[in-house]
């Protein structure tokens, strides 16, 4: 799932996501991009649940959809 994480503005941000994530699935793999503010995340869990994650951990976040071709 790839997310827009518009509040996502520095190299603490990351680190927050990345420990939420990592903290609700410890094997998740989780990609961020401060550029783009985008993170994208591989886990077993509901996409719902990244939102809320995210969303608790103070950085609410939007899917990107991702059938975009180029």
């Amino acid at each position: 799932m790839k997310l827009l994480i518009p509040n996502m503005s520095c190299g603490h941000c990351v680190s927050a996501i990345e420990q939420a994530v990592l903290t609700e699935d410890p094997i998740a793999i989780v990609k961020t991009e401060l550029a783009s503010k985008t993170a994208e995340i591989k886990s077993g869990l509901a996409n719902e649940t990244w939102i809320n994650v995210l969303e608790n951990a103070g950085y609410p976040a939007s899917p990107i959809e991702s059938n975009e071709t180029t």
